[in-house]
């Protein structure tokens, strides 16, 4: 990893001799100390963002978390695997393509309202027969509930299909990239 051979430290480094390295290197080029020379200053920067990009890294594996690099932002740190398999940060997992993976408008979220209020009338007309023991009600209940799966499935159609062709050629290109690397 870059971080590790900017600090100078082996692969398997701990976070104390991230410290060390960091406390070292940071005082013998701080622009304080050199005058103001600009490659100093550089050198000062990039040290400074590798600990950080290090102790994130420790952190996070303490708390068993998995980290890795976005394949969106480029950001390291915690990581995700999305739903067309490729490493995002936690940010970066729901917005495929840069934008929203399920752009719901108002009336699909109604749609989705009116689908659960069919299941809760099927569940009434299936308890309602169970206490009657009436058909009629066990036949409402069960034509509800099918109705409801119907519904459901007609939402969910049409929202994966919502992604524009030439995201779902980008997500396959990705897709790609990624085998081809293994």
């Amino acid at each position: 990893m870059a971080c590790l051979r900017l600090l100078g430290l082996p692969e398997a480094a701990s976070a104390a001799e991230i410290k060390r390295a960091y406390r070292r290197l940071a005082q013998r080029f701080h622009p304080d100390k050199n005058g103001g020379d600009e490659s100093a200053r550089k050198h000062f920067v990039a040290i400074c963002n590798a600990y950080r990009v290090l102790m994130r890294k420790v952190r996070l594996v303490s708390r068993n978390t998995p980290v890795g690099r976005c394949c969106v932002c480029g950001e390291f740190g915690e990581a995700v695997v999305g739903l067309d398999g490729l490493t995002r940060c936690p940010s970066c997992v729901l917005r495929p393509g840069g934008r929203p993976l399920l752009p719901l408008p108002n009336y699909a979220i109604a749609k989705c309202g009116a689908a659960f209020a069919m299941l809760g009338l099927s569940f009434y007309l299936i308890v309602r027969a169970a206490q009657t023991e009436s058909l009629s009600y066990a036949l409402g209940g069960i034509a509800a509930g099918l109705g409801v799966l119907v519904a459901l499935a007609v939402i969910c159609l049409r929202v994966v299909f919502c992604i524009r062709p030439h995201e779902q050629k980008a997500m396959q290109q990705a897709r790609h990239r990624r085998h081809s690397a293994c």
